[in-house]
């Protein structure tokens, strides 16, 4: 998944369970999350672009057969996003 902030970065979630922080016109990653337990499957800033909420999930990548109702809770989080974010 992946989101613009107004500021012109960005950020991208995916299945290896990290967000990246991009930086659009140097085509340089600014900073990274530590991995999540399950794949990121969502992303979106609030209206004033001051919180991110992302979410984690099973991606059905592998399949029904991969799926574990018991290890794979779905789960939302919010963070407050920081200058040092996205410099």
């Amino acid at each position: 998944c992946l989101k613009f902030h107004p500021n012109g970065t960005f950020v991208t979630g995916g299945s290896d369970g990290v967000i990246n922080y991009w930086d659009r016109i140097q085509r340089s990653r600014l900073k990274h999350t530590e991995r999540m337990n399950l794949p990121i499957v969502a992303t979106g800033f609030n209206h004033n672009a001051s919180l991110l909420a992302y979410a984690t999930s099973y991606d059905w990548s592998q399949g029904a057969k991969g799926y574990n109702p018991t290890t794979h809770k779905p789960q939302i989080y919010i963070h407050n996003i920081n200058s040092s974010d996205l410099d």
